[in-house]
């Protein structure tokens, strides 16, 4: 016996109600809240440790959203709506052809670059949250 789709949440949001499209550089707040949801709150915790003294982090996490380069860039993203709302991302990108040098990353990201430069010339997924 199959749940209707009202059954989880006050209403499951059907195919005809979600709308795809490329992101804009005024949805960083929306990219940095979801990439944080999507890396269990790894994102904040590292814009934390970057940020200048008196920075906010998440004010970070959204300059770094709203930048035109860069992997984690509007630019590489896709936003999901429902009813006009803002309800996921997905924030993807090309993999480059050579390998990327190690040395310079801290060393929690070292394996996630060495996993990466074994899959050079495919697509990275970064981010892929949806709001409940």
């Amino acid at each position: 016996m199959s749940m209707p789709p009202d059954a989880v949440g006050p209403r499951a949001a059907r195919p005809d109600d979600i709308t795809l499209r490329a992101a804009r550089r005024d949805d960083a707040p929306h990219l940095a809240r979801l990439g944080n949801m999507a890396g269990d709150g790894l994102p904040a915790y590292l814009w934390a440790r970057m940020a200048e003294p008196g920075e906010d982090a998440w004010a970070l996490g959204e300059r770094r959203a709203a930048r035109d380069e860069g992997a984690f860039s509007w630019r590489n993203a896709v936003i999901a709506e429902v009813g006009g709302t803002v309800a996921g991302v997905l924030i993807s990108y090309p993999v480059g052809d050579a390998p990327q040098p190690l040395d310079d990353l801290p060393p929690m990201f070292r394996p996630l670059q060495q996993l990466e430069n074994l899959a050079l010339g495919t697509h990275y997924i970064n981010v892929l949250a949806t709001d409940p």
